[in-house]
């Protein structure tokens, strides 16, 4: 019988093949957190999001994406249109929300039926997306990576903000598992992100907020900042010149061209 450190790295290991699977597949962010980080700050505001469920939590994580993840959504459409699959409208509509849902949701329950076969009477998992447009089932994922330890979360334009990445990456998904036989889930206390960006960068990027607000009634900024809503080409190239304030990965190579940014950081 193995004993509880052998658990515990037995754990991380399949940890790991799980995000080795989603990068695989075009999604090179997989951020561990304990849903008790977001919850403790959630139950401090009155803004009407759900907390999350910590009942026998066995991971959790924050998924998402960088430019990385272009080639494997233009290799998936590609292969759609090739074989002429039946898409809904409103799969036509929004082909990446398509793209991440399917893709996540394949490889999520793959890994759990690993896990000593997905015990549905004493295993379960949840998956809450960006992309919902169920205000009532919104998680803050730039509040989950601000809380973990993943990114810097501006409090003016409410930029999460990568020390390598910057604000070039996008958040998809959360993942929680649940189970009853697997030792309880641990994770030390998360090290906060500093402030990434200088004065001026700040100064600047206030105004490119309240330039990008024009664009956006009050629904529509929930929708953008949750990649929620499509934008017409003037209020998508306006939140992207907001992300652009920030001088952290701008010229490292992680933005990607026009294109990119225009599908993949709306």
């Amino acid at each position: 019988m193995p004993d509880e450190e052998d658990v515990a790295a037995l754990a991380q290991t399949s940890f790991h093949r799980l995000a080795e699977n989603l990068h695989r597949n075009g999604f090179d962010i997989c951020h561990p957190f304990h849903p008790r980080w977001y919850n403790e700050w959630l139950q401090q505001q009155a803004n009407g999001l759900s907390i999350l469920d910590e009942k026998d939590i066995s991971g959790a994580f924050l998924i998402g994406n960088t430019k990385n993840m272009w080639p494997y959504f233009k290799r998936w459409w590609s292969t759609r249109s090739t074989i002429g699959q039946q898409l809904s409208a409103e799969q036509r509509k929004h082909p990446l929300d398509t793209f991440c849902k399917d893709t996540i949701t394949a490889i999520v329950k793959s890994y759990f039926l690993s896990l000593e076969g997905g015990n549905a009477n004493r295993d379960r998992f949840e998956l809450h997306w960006a992309s919902t447009h169920e205000i009532e089932k919104l998680v803050s994922m730039q509040r989950i990576a601000s809380v973990s330890g993943f990114a810097y979360l501006d409090p003016h334009t409410h930029l999460a903000v990568h020390p390598i990445y910057g604000t070039w990456m996008s958040f998809r998904a959360v993942v929680v598992f649940h189970s009853k036989s697997r030792i309880p889930f641990q994770l030390p206390p998360p090290k906060m992100v500093p402030c990434l960006l200088s004065p001026q960068e700040q100064e600047i990027a206030r105004e490119a907020m309240i330039h990008a607000l024009k664009y956006s009634d009050l629904d529509q900024l929930c929708g953008q900042l949750h990649n929620t809503m499509e934008g017409n080409d003037e209020m998508i190239l306006a939140w992207i010149a907001l992300r652009d304030c920030v001088r952290v990965g701008r010229f490292l190579g992680v933005r990607g061209g026009r294109r990119i940014c225009k599908r993949l950081y709306r």
